[in-house]
């Protein structure tokens, strides 16, 4: 009986710092053309955490928001605030002109959920999915709500790279897996995303454009 021979090749790291940059290209030019007519493209992040995690992504969202062009206010909560504290903030930043893209960024408060205070973000300037009216047009196909960032920034990656999609795979207990052990697969799958410089750059790029199509859309 022939040995059985598993076969390697080379693994492709995604680049996801070139992605994000070529984005971002784009969307600097989108937001000098924006400027020009007069509008100053805003994107608006409600925080009520004092966590590290939290503060380490606010503060690459305003890195990245300086770089393009577009003009980021970050509104400060205090950690306890409640439901309807959270939810007045993001329902008067809907109502703001001035303001295309609102971000309620994570952890909320012990005992907050994102869906409860989600729903008052207007789902045109909702730049990362939070309102649950935004993932129901999105799941029947309505094509003016936003994605949340990091998974646009998956498919944007896959599109670039032209990779093929095979995420769901059936075991031989009749049950689904999905995930991937990057250790094993290194040396064998053709591409990954490293941590850090894989999705999460380009998940920040993609706030920066879904904030730019917040501001070429008519207000209501």
């Amino acid at each position: 009986m022939a040995k059985a021979r598993r076969e390697t090749a080379m693994t492709h790291v995604v680049d996801g710092k070139a992605i994000a940059a070529a984005m971002n290209e784009q969307t600097a030019r989108s937001a000098a053309l924006l400027r020009e007519r007069g509008v100053i493209p805003a994107l608006a992040v409600v925080v009520a955490t004092e966590d590290e995690g939290a503060a380490w992504y606010v503060r690459s969202i305003e890195r990245a928001a300086a770089k393009v062009g577009i003009e980021c206010r970050i509104h400060r909560l205090p950690p306890a605030a409640g439901g309807p504290e959270v939810a007045g903030k993001l329902g008067e930043l809907s109502r703001d002109p001035a303001v295309h893209g609102i971000i309620c960024q994570s952890p909320l408060p012990a005992g907050l959920a994102l869906a409860a205070v989600g729903s008052s973000i207007a789902v045109r300037k909702d730049v990362d999915g939070a309102n649950p009216a935004s993932l129901g047009m999105l799941a029947v196909g309505l094509p003016d709500a936003f994605p949340p960032a990091t998974a646009a920034a998956v498919m944007e990656i896959i599109r670039r790279g032209h990779v093929a999609l095979v995420g769901i795979n059936p075991t031989g207990s009749g049950g689904l897996v999905g995930d991937v052990d990057t250790a094993a697969v290194t040396g064998i799958a053709s591409a990954i995303t490293p941590v850090p410089g894989g999705v999460g750059p380009v998940t920040t790029a993609q706030l920066m454009n879904h904030t730019i199509r917040g501001a070429t859309r008519p207000a209501r």
